[in-house]
């Protein structure tokens, strides 16, 4: 998956789940598992999740990837961190 798609799933999400708010983190935490994501398949089980659920979906119930794969990658130091991590902000944010 690539980081644009990242984006819209997360847009997607963002539409349907009003009160859900994409955070630094999330994002920063998406793009790490991005290259081991497929596109259809998450937005297959997105759509699934959106039917069944009124609350939004966590990374892992949407893709292949298991909680206990977070605390290693992205969990502790990322939510540790109080910084915020604007690094992708600077490419996909709104240039006038």
């Amino acid at each position: 998956m690539t980081k644009e798609e990242v984006i819209k799933i997360l847009l997607q999400i963002e539409a349907v789940y009003p009160d859900f708010l994409t955070k630094n983190e999330t994002v920063s935490c998406w793009f790490t598992f991005a290259t081991v994501m497929d596109y259809a398949k998450v937005q297959a089980r997105l759509f699934a999740h959106i039917r069944r659920s009124p609350y939004p979906p966590r990374l892992f119930q949407l893709t292949d990837i298991t909680a206990s794969d977070f605390p290693s990658v992205c969990g502790e130091e990322d939510m540790n961190n109080k910084q915020p991590i604007l690094s992708w902000m600077d490419e996909y944010s709104l240039k006038a």
